[in-house]
This record gives structure tokens, C-alpha cells and sequence, in this order.
């Protein structure tokens, strides 16, 4: 059989060792059954993952899928948003863990905002040098 969606491929044996990996997990340790959910999950996702990408049609229909100019514009966007409201969130949570490390004298929480604002930063640091590239590339 010939693979023709590697990328598809290559997520479904994601998944499909994810699954494994959970279900040992889960052998090993305490039985859970929402990580027996979660693993025939996996397994089930992987399996079709795997499937279309053997298939020349369903590849095909992918790939259209991928190259339509209005699935790359909601992409776009909505991955433009999640950046906006996660640095939003994050500047919101480190912002609360600060004043409660104040607060109540928690040095374990201002180490936590401090790794919030290192991520915040590296975010922001990350968009500006990425608008900077796209306005010299156009």
C-alpha cells in the first residue's frame, strides 16, 4: 500500500502510540476509566488517520481542503485570535497570582507569575518580530 498523505500518516502512528502508551499507563497504574475512554479514542482517530491516508481520494479531497483560500483565511484568523486571547489570559492570571502572592506572602506564586511573564514576553517578543519579517516580505 502506498502512503500518500505523510503528514496524516505520520499523526494517525501518533495517535496510535499515544493510545498504547496510555493504555500500558493505565495497566501499570491505577485503572482509570476516562484514560481507557481517552485510548479508544486515540486508537480509533489514529486508525482512520492512518486509513485516508492511504487512500488517493480522501487525499486528495485533504489536500483541496488544505489549499482553499477560505479555510486558510479562517485558520488566519483564528489563530490570530487564540495568540490575542491567550496573552490576554496570561497577562490576566499572571496579574492575579501576583496580587495574591501579596496578598497572603506566597513566594511560590510569585515565581509562578514570574514564569507566566516570561512566557507573556517571549509571546509578545514573538509577534512583534513576526509582523516585523511580514511587513519587509511584502
Amino acid at each position: 500500500m502506498k502512503i500518500y498523505h505523510k503528514k496524516n500518516f505520520s499523526y494517525g502512528l501518533f495517535n496510535i502510540l499515544l493510545a498504547i502508551t496510555f493504555t500500558i499507563l493505565n495497566t501499570i497504574q491505577e485503572f482509570k476509566i476516562r484514560t481507557l475512554i481517552f485510548s479508544i479514542f486515540c486508537l480509533f482517530f489514529g486508525i482512520l488517520l492512518i486509513i485516508g491516508s492511504m487512500s488517493r481520494e480522501m487525499t486528495k479531497e485533504d489536500i483541496i481542503n488544505e489549499l482553499d483560500e477560505r479555510n486558510q483565511l479562517i485558520n488566519l484568523k483564528s489563530r490570530s485570535k487564540s495568540l490575542s486571547l491567550t496573552q490576554k489570559i496570561g497577562f490576566a492570571i499572571m496579574l492575579l497570582f501576583l496580587i495574591i502572592s501579596k496578598l497572603y506572602n506566597y513566594n511560590i506564586l510569585l515565581y509562578v507569575a514570574l514564569g507566566i511573564a516570561i512566557s507573556h514576553t517571549i509571546s509578545l517578543i514573538t509577534e512583534i518580530c513576526t509582523t516585523i519579517y511580514y511587513e519587509h516580505k511584502n
